[in-house]
């Protein structure tokens, strides 16, 4: 599946005339957009996004697409790029590899100047693809830590991977909330192994246990069988590493098993969808996250204008598309037509203000917003004291 969504500047030709002096002469004036750092203007600029539009991870891409969709309305009232017009190129992947690289195949022709994408499998498995073509890779979801890799060279991680993340709830677990034992539940994919896998060194590095250890697949709405593992083991608390949707069905059926144990979790249990599916059974939960809006007047006008125009309250995943794509224009503005010089400008980036606070791109090529530790109650994200 494709669609294409184009920034078209109405006023673009009479910015065009006016910077021509209106008349046609042969003056030699060019009649194409300008850059401001000195590199290759361009009439129009693509991007190519390809993640899930459809499966079981469609509610991934939507929200994604919710932001940046929000972020090209403000590309084009800025003006777009120096005059030009921006053009992504949606393609949806169902979060598989295969159709991914497929994709990449389908528009790498197109010329594009950035590649948006996320699911930590499709990274890893466009990433030789782009290094080929010289064109950055934008993770815009994907948390994985294998992701921070020097063999990923043209990877540029605009999320911070889970490690940071699981290391400090093993340290919570152990200094502040005096737990020892505990249990994880975890996604079948590379964000689930390798999260699963940071968090249970660290804890076992502070002296815990882990009880119970189980799997669910990518997509999965059945979690009983693991669960049933888990109510059956000695743990003191579940730790959830799952997507978008998979925290809201584990959640609901630990309550329906009877499961009366704390429950943990990251960055996407705070997805609305796990709230719509779980209900009040997120109550109560308490985790790290990479959360994208705080008290920020700017933030919360963001998030109600996403709302609006969505029908629900953005995630993460929406924040860091719009953040990443206002970036990549800010980039492009600066650079022109130009990966390379592109890839460097993002690798530079510090101090951006976005949706999600301050960005500054670190020499790992990673995004380094603060994590927030926060506690569900009512309904209602709060911070964890």
């Amino acid at each position: 599946m494709r669609a294409r969504l184009v920034v078209a500047l109405a006023a673009a030709g009479s910015m065009l005339l006016a910077a021509c002096g209106g008349d046609s002469d042969d003056s030699g004036a060019d009649d194409t957009a300008t850059t401001g750092g000195g590199g290759e203007a361009a009439e129009s600029y693509t991007m190519v996004w390809i993640n899930p539009l459809s499966g079981a991870s469609a509610a991934f891409g939507e929200a994604s697409r919710g932001g940046i969709e929000l972020a090209l309305e403000d590309i084009e009232e800025a003006g777009g790029i120096n005059g030009a017009e921006l053009e992504i190129l949606f393609e949806d992947n169902e979060l598989q590899p295969e159709a991914s690289i497929t994709a990449y195949q389908r528009t790498i022709g197109e010329d594009p100047v950035a590649v948006l994408t996320a699911g930590s499998s499709v990274v890893l498995a466009l990433a030789p693809l782009a290094e080929q073509d010289e064109v950055m890779l934008a993770n815009i979801g994907a948390q994985s830590p294998a992701l921070i890799s020097p063999d990923l060279p043209l990877v540029y991680n605009f999320i911070p991977t889970s490690a940071a993340e699981a290391t400090r709830l093993a340290t919570r677990l152990t200094e502040d909330e005096g737990i020892t034992k505990v249990a994880v539940l975890s996604v079948d994919n590379d964000y689930g192994k390798d999260t699963a896998a940071a968090f249970v060194a660290a804890f076992e590095g502070a002296g815990g246990t882990i009880s119970a250890s189980e799997i669910h697949e990518l997509g999965g709405t059945d979690m009983r069988t693991q669960l049933t593992k888990i109510k059956a083991s000695d743990a003191e608390a579940i730790v959830f590493v799952s997507n978008v949707g998979e925290v809201g069905h584990s959640v609901s059926q630990a309550d329906e098993l009877g499961i009366d144990l704390p429950r943990f979790g990251f960055t996407y249990a705070l997805s609305p969808d796990n709230f719509e599916i779980a209900g009040d059974a997120m109550d109560g939960m308490k985790g790290i996250a990479v959360s994208f809006i705080g008290d920020d007047p700017a933030a919360t006008a963001w998030a109600e204008r996403y709302e609006e125009a969505n029908g629900t309250w953005p995630n993460v995943t929406a924040a860091v598309s719009y953040d990443a794509t206002m970036i990549l224009a800010e980039g492009l503005r600066e650079v022109g037509n130009d990966r390379a010089a592109l890839i460097d400008y993002v690798a530079n980036v510090k101090g951006h203000e976005g949706v999600l606070g301050t960005t500054n791109m670190t020499p790992e090529r990673q995004s380094d917003f603060p994590l927030n530790e926060f506690e569900i109650t009512g309904g209602e994200i709060g911070v964890w004291e």
